[in-house]
Protein backbone atom coordinates (compact mmCIF):
# COMPACT_ATOMS: atom_id res chain seq x y z
CA UNK A 1 0.00 0.00 0.00
CA UNK A 2 2.75 2.53 -1.55
CA UNK A 3 -0.17 5.72 -1.56
CA UNK A 4 -1.33 4.99 2.08
CA UNK A 5 1.99 4.70 3.16
CA UNK A 6 3.46 8.25 1.18
CA UNK A 7 -0.02 9.88 2.47
CA UNK A 8 1.07 9.07 6.41
CA UNK A 9 4.43 10.23 5.26
CA UNK A 10 3.47 13.38 3.71
CA UNK A 11 0.82 14.42 6.62
CA UNK A 12 2.83 13.64 9.38
CA UNK A 13 3.57 15.89 12.16
CA UNK A 14 6.48 16.31 14.66
CA UNK A 15 4.47 14.70 17.03
CA UNK A 16 3.98 11.28 14.98
CA UNK A 17 5.93 7.86 14.04
CA UNK A 18 5.31 5.03 11.91
CA UNK A 19 6.15 1.70 13.15
CA UNK A 20 6.13 -1.56 11.10
CA UNK A 21 3.36 -3.84 11.24
CA UNK A 22 3.06 -6.83 14.11
CA UNK A 23 6.13 -8.22 13.92
CA UNK A 24 7.55 -6.45 10.63
CA UNK A 25 6.92 -8.01 6.76
CA UNK A 26 3.89 -9.86 8.07
CA UNK A 27 1.36 -10.54 11.12
CA UNK A 28 3.65 -13.57 12.42
CA UNK A 29 5.31 -14.40 15.73
CA UNK A 30 9.02 -14.62 14.76
CA UNK A 31 10.11 -15.82 17.94
CA UNK A 32 8.14 -19.46 16.81
CA UNK A 33 9.97 -19.64 13.83
CA UNK A 34 12.01 -22.39 12.87
CA UNK A 35 15.34 -21.44 13.32
CA UNK A 36 16.17 -21.96 9.30
CA UNK A 37 13.60 -18.53 8.85
CA UNK A 38 14.68 -16.07 11.43
CA UNK A 39 17.34 -14.61 9.78
CA UNK A 40 16.08 -14.32 6.08
CA UNK A 41 12.26 -12.68 8.00
CA UNK A 42 14.23 -10.48 10.18
CA UNK A 43 16.32 -9.60 6.81
CA UNK A 44 13.29 -9.11 4.73
CA UNK A 45 11.44 -6.63 7.43
CA UNK A 46 15.15 -4.73 7.20
CA UNK A 47 14.38 -3.98 3.87
CA UNK A 48 10.95 -2.86 3.69
CA UNK A 49 11.68 -1.10 6.86
CA UNK A 50 14.69 0.90 4.97
CA UNK A 51 12.19 1.43 1.67
CA UNK A 52 9.67 2.85 3.56
CA UNK A 53 11.95 4.83 5.76
CA UNK A 54 10.45 3.29 9.20
CA UNK A 55 13.03 2.34 11.98
CA UNK A 56 10.85 0.83 15.05
CA UNK A 57 9.99 -2.61 14.37
CA UNK A 58 6.65 -3.83 16.74
CA UNK A 59 7.26 -7.04 17.71
CA UNK A 60 4.91 -9.47 18.87
CA UNK A 61 5.89 -12.99 21.14
CA UNK A 62 5.20 -15.04 23.79
CA UNK A 63 8.18 -14.02 25.93
CA UNK A 64 10.11 -10.99 25.56
CA UNK A 65 13.74 -11.85 25.68
CA UNK A 66 16.87 -10.87 24.14
CA UNK A 67 17.65 -13.94 22.04
CA UNK A 68 13.43 -13.82 20.66
CA UNK A 69 14.85 -10.27 19.47
CA UNK A 70 18.20 -10.05 18.52
CA UNK A 71 18.20 -10.53 14.74
CA UNK A 72 15.80 -8.14 14.49
CA UNK A 73 17.87 -5.81 16.55
CA UNK A 74 21.20 -6.45 14.68
CA UNK A 75 19.75 -5.05 11.51
CA UNK A 76 21.29 -1.49 10.46
CA UNK A 77 17.31 -0.29 9.84
CA UNK A 78 16.31 -1.03 13.58
CA UNK A 79 16.37 1.94 15.95
CA UNK A 80 14.01 0.37 18.28
CA UNK A 81 11.43 -2.46 18.95
CA UNK A 82 8.38 -2.41 20.55
CA UNK A 83 7.85 -6.05 21.85
CA UNK A 84 3.96 -6.82 22.87
CA UNK A 85 3.34 -10.75 24.55
CA UNK A 86 0.25 -12.31 23.09
CA UNK A 87 0.16 -15.25 25.23
CA UNK A 88 1.53 -17.65 28.26
CA UNK A 89 4.15 -20.14 26.62
CA UNK A 90 2.84 -23.21 27.69
CA UNK A 91 -0.56 -21.76 25.70
CA UNK A 92 1.26 -22.29 22.38
CA UNK A 93 2.09 -25.49 20.40
CA UNK A 94 4.18 -25.51 17.53
CA UNK A 95 3.01 -27.27 14.86
CA UNK A 96 6.28 -27.98 11.81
Amino acid sequence: MPSVLAYAQRTATSNDSLSTGPSGAGYCYPQLFPEALKQPFAAATAQLMKESGMTVVNVIGVTPSRESMSLLAAENAVEGIVYFTFGVASQVRIHI
